[in-house]
């Protein structure tokens, strides 16, 4: 399958931008907090992957120097912990569950659908997929794949069953030229007696190609 191709070689790539939204509001809509995070991603000598914090805010406040010290500690944590991901705990794709990973290909189960739909302006073939995971949780959804290059469009999926206290969670997927260009986290579940709805979304781009991921296998 293209799609698997696809993420297989980008495995080899690092995005060298990124932006993570986030936003809590209560049942009624209200916006509780806001938080908005920009960073830069860049090989270093090493071929590692660094990230710059290039502006953080919480609320409208600007805590751009704190989050500066948070990735400070993080990446000091990466260079103690050898299991620590390389680019010092900016790793974006703990927001993605990929049933295009290769690696994860014999937990996944694939249905065609029939026909085809119009996703971004491209004509697209969908599957319904299942994707195993430890601790007998699986991961369903719909993947729409170019209908003419076999790339992935775009992907729709939730787990099964939800993780405690959360009523719901759905995650978008976005991609251009086979790589992710967004991940879309929208859901609510319950803090104490309060209901909550959250969106996270992190938004990449540059991609480049990086030493550090292609020699790890990532």
């Amino acid at each position: 399958m293209k799609a698997v191709e696809s993420a297989s070689r980008a495995k080899g790539w690092s995005p060298g931008e990124m932006r993570l939204a986030m936003e809590m509001a209560d049942d009624r809509g209200k916006v509780l907090e806001t938080w908005d995070n920009r960073y830069l991603l860049s090989a270093g000598a090493d071929g590692a992957v660094q990230t710059e914090v290039v502006s953080a805010f919480h609320n409208g406040k600007d805590e751009t120097q704190k989050e500066r010290d948070a990735q400070a500690k993080r990446e000091a944590q990466a260079k103690r912990d050898s299991s620590a991901q390389r680019d010092g705990g900016s790793d974006w794709t703990t927001y993605l569950d990929d049933p295009f990973d290769p690696a994860k290909q014999d937990a996944v189960e694939v249905r065609l659908f029939e026909g085809t739909s119009e996703i971004g302006g491209r004509t697209c073939v969908a599957f319904a997929f299942t994707m195993s995971r430890p601790k007998n949780l699986v991961t369903e959804g719909t993947a729409w794949l170019d209908a003419a290059t076999g790339l992935p469009v775009e992907l729709v999926s939730s787990p099964k069953p939800m993780p405690r206290a959360v009523h719901e969670l759905v995650t978008t997927v976005r991609y251009a030229d086979g790589f992710v260009s967004e991940v879309r986290i929208e859901g609510s579940g319950s803090v104490l007696f309060f209901k909550r709805r959250f969106v996270s979304v992190v938004t990449l781009g540059g991609w480049f190609r990086s030493g550090a991921l292609a020699d790890t296998g990532r």
